[in-house]
């Protein structure tokens, strides 16, 4: 799944790893529920991961490119895609820095960019493409990147004949070629004193994206990136600290890392020193420091942090006991693509705890959370179309969640799973295999991008 933009009839702009390996695919229109099948691409740029398909019926208006050359840090930008499926999503920030090496470049923004988002367009204040949203660091601090417009205007002017997708390219980069080139505009920044540079850096060295694994030299990196002030590496360097990579594990010193981090406006440092106070590591235990420091994240935007606020409120842990509290901070995290939280809210539903009981929100939410790779939620939904408890009976479809559920390591699924099994027909049986087998490829693709 991703985003993309129309830059005239039947030719949408995205990102090639969006569907590389694909043998097929559809392209629809936000809120719409026309799906349009995509014969192949017309171009492809392997080296900076874009590409040009041709989508059957598709007709709506094109996109102005703007001239990425023109732009600078300050300038304002938006970004529109499908962050975690919510179609349509639009936000604005900034460009936060322009990254050159050689002939390459890359923009960095303060416009979120979520899985879901890749290939999407990021206009200017004119509504002018100025480049595909290709990524972000999940726990980073504002870093998200966009691949300028000036390489889509140059592919634009090499459109061939429909290749089908899946067919061989020639010539056609790896993938691990693709990040030895951002690596290198990294290391450029990074040897150049840029400290959100060092700590793109590290997260590479970290993930061995573009360069060899070697969390030692992220940590070093992390280190370097902190200490020129950089509250994301703040956030990554307390991680490596409390999780023992590449530094001996040291829980003190990663609540002190988180704390400079959150001191730093960092929301996502602010919901693990929350946790570590909750857990009682590196700090005494205590809910109510916990409670406070989830707030300050949550009112942060942290969506985890609004989810484990919701579970303090819900049990009475640091707070007073508020079910409709509980049930607020659910729905809010669940609103920002949360799908542990979209789960509770459902087990709220079904209960009737903080919210009216309705088994159909209930369904709804689990649906949602499951689609965002709740193994409880498959597991219940598994049981509500079982069962057809707010919604019509369907042993096939709960065979795939269920299915699913236990792929996924949930064991108390396997009773009820090996239940319906017995109730499904070999044919029946093999076509929800097929279909939990693509869900949970699917589910992979999304946790890897």
């Amino acid at each position: 799944m991703g985003s993309g933009f129309v830059i005239k009839d039947g030719i949408v702009a995205t990102n090639l790893h969006v569907v590389e390996g694909a043998s097929g695919g559809h392209a629809k229109l936000p809120d719409r529920k026309d799906k349009y099948n995509i014969s192949g691409t017309v171009a492809t740029d392997a080296d900076r991961d874009i590409v040009l398909l041709a989508v059957e019926g598709l007709k709506a208006p094109a996109l102005t490119l703007g001239d990425s050359k023109q732009l600078a840090v300050g300038d304002a930008v938006y970004a529109v895609g499908c962050p975690r499926g919510l179609e349509g999503t639009f936000s604005a920030g900034i460009i936060s820095s322009i990254r050159k090496a050689g002939d390459d470049s890359l923009i960095q923004t303060t416009a979120p960019i979520s899985p879901g988002s890749s290939g999407g367009p990021v206009v200017n204040s004119k509504g002018e493409v100025i480049g595909l949203a290709v990524g972000t660091i999940e726990g980073g601090q504002n870093l998200n990147f966009v691949i300028p417009s000036v390489f889509l205007s140059a592919l634009i002017g090499q459109q061939g004949q429909v290749r089908p997708l899946g067919a061989p390219r020639q010539g056609q980069r790896t993938d691990d070629r693709i990040w030895n080139r951002r690596f290198e505009i990294f290391r450029k920044g990074a040897e150049g004193g840029d400290t959100s540079a060092m700590f793109y850096l590290g997260i590479l060295y970290a993930e061995g994206r573009g360069v060899a694994k070697d969390e030692r030299e992220a940590v070093s990196w992390y280190r370097k990136a902190a200490q020129g002030g950089d509250a994301g590496a703040m956030y990554f360097l307390g991680t490596m600290y409390a999780h023992g990579r590449g530094v001996a594990k040291d829980e003190r010193e990663a609540v002190s890392w988180y704390r400079k981090a959150a001191e730093g406006g960092h929301a996502g440092a602010m919901c693990l020193l929350g946790i570590m106070y909750g857990e009682g590591c590196g700090v005494p235990k205590d809910e109510r420091e916990a409670a406070s420091w989830y707030r300050k994240a949550a009112e942060g935007g942290d969506t985890s942090a609004m989810f484990y606020l919701g579970i303090l409120y819900a049990e009475g842990r640091g707070v007073a006991k508020d079910e409709r509290e509980a049930a607020s901070w659910y729905r809010k995290a669940a609103e920002g693509g949360h799908a542990g939280a979209m789960c509770n809210l459902g087990i709220m539903y079904t209960e009737g705890r903080g919210v009216p009981q309705d088994q159909r929100q209930a369904v709804g939410w689990y649906r949602k959370a499951a689609e965002g790779g709740s193994a409880t939620a498959m597991f219940r939904l598994g049981f509500v179309l079982y069962f057809g408890c707010g919604v019509a009976k369907d042993d096939i479809e709960a065979y795939v969640w269920l299915s699913t559920a236990l792929a996924l390591g949930v064991e108390d699924v396997r009773e009820l799973h090996d239940l319906v099994e017995q109730r499904l027909t070999t044919q029946a049986r093999l076509i929800a295999q097929e279909r939990s087998r693509i869900l949970l490829e699917q589910i992979s693709r999304r946790g890897n991008k």
